[in-house]
C-alpha cells in the first residue's frame, strides 16, 4: 500500500490526436486517470507527399509534461510512450533528425509490395513475420526509400519508430521496443529478432536498426536539460507497449481467455491474445497479423479501417460549417430509420488516402449497383453499418482460428464514445458487447510502467486494478435479422472484389 499519491505519466499518440495523461494512485489503491494535455498529431503535405510534423508533436508533448510537473511535482514516478505503428524517423551520426517522417498514408508505397514480391515471395515474408500485408508496412516504406536516389536513408545512421524516437529525445537512449518493432513486418515473432533475410532482400541496412528491448524495461531517467527546462522531477522513462494497440490491449479489463478485443479509433484492430503465433497458409490467406504483446503474448489480429471514414467525411463537411461528431451520429441514426440498405468494404483501397470521402462512398455504391446515399446522414449510416458488418466477418474468422471458444467481446479506445457504433456492433455480432475504458492505451501504458517498477506482479493483476476502478458499458443485440442480410451482402461484395468484377 502506497503512503502518498503516486503518479505515472502516459504519453499516448494516435494518428489523429495525442494526449499526455496522468495515472494517479491514491494511498487506498484507487487508480484514476487525469487528462493533462490534448493536441493534434500534426501532419503536413509537401509536393504531393504526406509527413508528420514530428517536432511540433514533440513540443506539444513537452507542454503536457510541463503542466504535469507543475501539478504533481515529486509525486511523478515514471513516463511511458505509446504511438501508432509502422512509421519511423531517420537520424544522422550525431543523433539529429533528418527531416520529418513520412506519414503511413503517403502514396509512395503504392505498388511497392509487388516489386518486393519479385525478390521475396509473400509466403516467405509471412512465414518470417506473420504480419498482414498492407502497403504502408515499414518493410515497404523502406523498400521504397531504397529505390529513391534522393532518399534520406542514404544519409541515415539510425532508424527509430515513433514511440522510440520520443523516448530517445526524452532520455538520449536509442532502442527498439519489441511491440512496436513487430509492426514493421521485418521482426520475426518466433525468434523475436530482426528478420535478417528480409532486410537483405529489401536492401535495408541492418545497421540502421537499434537493439530490441522488451516492454516494461526501464530505459533511464528524463534528461537533465529537460528536468531544468520543464521543472520536471528526475523520473524514470519506461519502454511500455510502444505500439498503442499493445498498450490498449493491456488496458482491456476483461479476462483474456475466450475474448475478442476491438481497439477502436482511426483504425479498428480486432483480435485475440495467444501464447504462440498462428502462422500458416490459412492465416496468410485470411490476412491476419501476429503482433507481439506485453508479457510475450501474441496479438493475433486484423487491421480494419475504422473511424478514418467518419473523420474524412467531417473534414470535407467542415469546409461548409464545422461539425460535432455527436451531430453526425444523430444524422446517421435518423437516416438508418428510413432503411438505407447499401454497404461498402471499408478496407477497399479507394478509401485509404485523404480526399472527398462522401463522394468516394457514393462512387463505390454506384459502381457496385447499390442505392447511392445522397444525404450526409445516409452516407454516415452506410459507414457505420458497413464497419459493423466487416466486424462480423472478421469475428467469424477469429472464431475459426481461436484455440479456445469465443465467449465475450470487448471494445476499448476512442470508439467507445460512439454509442451508435457500439450498438451496431452488438446487433451484428448477435452477442453482448462490453465497451470501455476509452483511454485503454493510457491505462495499459500506466500498468506496464507499474509492472516495470514491480508495483504490480503481472498484467492480469494490473487489469483487475483497471476493472475495479473504471466502468464499462454493456450493449445487448436487438435481434433484428436485417444485420445478417447486410453481412451477407458484404460477403458477396468482398468476393467480387477478389475476382475484380468491378474497378474504381
Amino acid at each position: 500500500m502506497v503512503q502518498k499519491d503516486q503518479v505515472y505519466i502516459a504519453i499516448d499518440l494516435g494518428a489523429g490526436s495525442g494526449r499526455v495523461n496522468a495515472g494517479v494512485v491514491k494511498p487506498n489503491g484507487e487508480l484514476s486517470l487525469v487528462v493533462i494535455h490534448r493536441f493534434d498529431t500534426v501532419s503536413v503535405e509537401q509536393e504531393g507527399h504526406y509527413y508528420w510534423d514530428i517536432k511540433t508533436i514533440y513540443q506539444s508533448i513537452l507542454q503536457g509534461l510541463e503542466v504535469a510537473a507543475s501539478k504533481y511535482q515529486s509525486a511523478i514516478r515514471s513516463i511511458g510512450v505509446d504511438a501508432w505503428g509502422v512509421d519511423y524517423a531517420f537520424l544522422d551520426a550525431s543523433g539529429e533528425l533528418l527531416g520529418n517522417p513520412f506519414q503511413y498514408r503517403d502514396p509512395r508505397t503504392q505498388g511497392i509490395p509487388e516489386k518486393l514480391f519479385q525478390k521475396i515471395s509473400k509466403e516467405v515474408i509471412f512465414q518470417q513475420t506473420g504480419i498482414q500485408f498492407m502497403d504502408f508496412n515499414t518493410l515497404y516504406q523502406l523498400h521504397a526509400e531504397t529505390r529513391n536516389q534522393d532518399s534520406l536513408i542514404r544519409r541515415a545512421n539510425r532508424l527509430l519508430l515513433i514511440p522510440d524516437l520520443i523516448g530517445y529525445w526524452l532520455t538520449g537512449v536509442m532502442y527498439a521496443e519489441r511491440t512496436i518493432a513487430s509492426t514493421t513486418q521485418f521482426l520475426n515473432p518466433i525468434t523475436k529478432n530482426w528478420a535478417q533475410p528480409l532486410l537483405y532482400g529489401a536492401g535495408i541496412p541492418e545497421k540502421l536498426l537499434p537493439k530490441i528491448i522488451e516492454p516494461a524495461t526501464i530505459v533511464g531517467k528524463i534528461q537533465k536539460e529537460l528536468q531544468v527546462s520543464l521543472h520536471f522531477p528526475a523520473a524514470q522513462v519506461i519502454a511500455v507497449g510502444g505500439h498503442d494497440t499493445a498498450s490498449a490491449v493491456a488496458g482491456v479489463s476483461s479476462p483474456s481467455s475466450g475474448r475478442v478485443f476491438l481497439s477502436s479509433g482511426t483504425w479498428s484492430l480486432m483480435g485475440i491474445e495467444c501464447s504462440q503465433p498462428i502462422i500458416n497458409p490459412e492465416s496468410l490467406q485470411a490476412g491476419f497479423s501476429n503482433e507481439v504483446g506485453i508479457e510475450k503474448t501474441i496479438r493475433f489480429l486484423k487491421n480494419i479501417c475504422g473511424l478514418w471514414l467518419i473523420q474524412q467525411c467531417k473534414a470535407e463537411w467542415d469546409k461548409e460549417n464545422p461539425l460535432e461528431f455527436a451531430t453526425m451520429v444523430r444524422w446517421a441514426q435518423a437516416a438508418k430509420a428510413v432503411s438505407i440498405d447499401s454497404v461498402i468494404d471499408p478496407d477497399n483501397p479507394i478509401f485509404a488516402l485523404p480526399g472527398n470521402m462522401p463522394n468516394k462512398i457514393r462512387n463505390y455504391c454506384q459502381k457496385t449497383g447499390q442505392t447511392i446515399p445522397e444525404s450526409k446522414g445516409s452516407v454516415l449510416a452506410v459507414i457505420f453499418q458497413s464497419l459493423a458488418a466487416k466486424y462480423r466477418i472478421v469475428f467469424d474468422q477469429l472464431s475459426h482460428f481461436s484455440p479456445v471458444a469465443i465467449n465475450h467481446f470487448h471494445i476499448v479506445g476512442g470508439g467507445c464514445k460512439n454509442e451508435y457504433l457500439c450498438q451496431c456492433t452488438a446487433n451484428v455480432l448477435e452477442m453482448t458487447v462490453k465497451a470501455g475504458p476509452t483511454e485503454a492505451s493510457s491505462l495499459g501504458n500506466i500498468i506496464t510502467q507499474m509492472l516495470a517498477r514491480q508495483e504490480v506482479d503481472n498484467l492480469d493483476q494490473g487489469r483487475k486494478w483497471i476493472a475495479n476502478n473504471f466502468s464499462v458499458k454493456t450493449y445487448l443485440p436487438d435481434g433484428n435479422q436485417k444485420w445478417r442480410v447486410l453481412v451477407n451482402k458484404l460477403r458477396v461484395l468482398l468476393q467480387e472484389e477478389n475476382e475484380c468484377k468491378f474497378k474504381f
